[in-house]
């Protein structure tokens, strides 16, 4: 009876989460921002200030309101190259984050030592939690894309440095990852930052020695201080 019900439950949440993705996909056409707006417009007189005129550093590096909007100017710059100057670029970006956000999340839980059943359905829970109509005009509107990118890689980077045993040039290959994926998870919000005590943390709980932690102290104390250094208060 029991085995029953958990099929009858596993049937029912991939019909539900088969519809909900289809009207993610709806929201994310119906909402898309085809005009730009203020934010945008913005970043459009940015890329004439700076990057038109060589100053490509000053063009990825300048705050915004107190973050570094580096995926975005990189995606402006694809956007007024891309012909028609269509925001489709940002649209593709912000679906690959969010794709990398679930991804993440439920290879994590497929690896997890769990019975099946229960495996299954809480992958399908996470793809319905994170599959909001929010999230998908996150993906249409490029002044709102900047919270998927920092999310995307911030899980990513807790995903990647999870894992059992302290060697291993697995071990090592993630851990790496998971530093690089920190890095770039400040690029879309200064919340970003906010990774690295959350992976010491991680690396504490998860009971690692001071040769994992320490490298996370060196590095993103310091890429704190330079990220923040500059930036003008809002």
């Amino acid at each position: 009876m029991t085995r029953h019900l958990n099929r009858l439950v596993i049937v029912a949440l991939v019909a539900i989460t088969s519809l909900y993705l289809i009207l993610f996909g709806y929201f994310i056409g119906a909402t898309a921002l085809r005009v730009p707006v203020f934010d945008v417009i913005y970043w459009v007189t940015h890329y004439i200030d700076h990057w038109l005129t060589g100053d490509w550093w000053g063009y990825l590096w300048a705050d915004h309101n107190g973050h570094r909007l580096m995926w975005s100017r990189l995606l402006m710059i694809a956007t007024l190259r891309w012909p028609g100057g269509s925001v489709m670029p940002f649209i593709l970006f912000g679906i690959a984050c969010f794709v990398v956000m679930i991804g993440a999340i439920v290879l994590e839980v497929r690896g997890a030592d769990l019975p099946a059943a229960p495996r299954l359905a809480i992958m399908l829970l996470v793809v319905l939690l994170l599959a909001t109509t929010f999230n998908g005009i996150d993906c249409g509107a490029p002044q709102l894309g900047v919270y998927l990118h920092t999310c995307a890689f911030a899980i990513l980077a807790l995903v990647l440095w999870d894992g059992k045993g302290e060697g291993g040039r697995y071990a090592y290959a993630r851990r790496i990852g998971a530093i690089a994926a920190g890095i770039l998870a400040g690029f879309g919000v200064s919340g970003g930052l906010l990774i690295w005590p959350a992976l010491c943390w991680a690396a504490w709980r998860g009971g690692l020695r001071w040769r994992w932690i320490a490298p996370l102290f060196l590095i993103g104390v310091p890429f704190g201080l330079f990220y923040m250094h500059g930036v003008k208060p809002t």
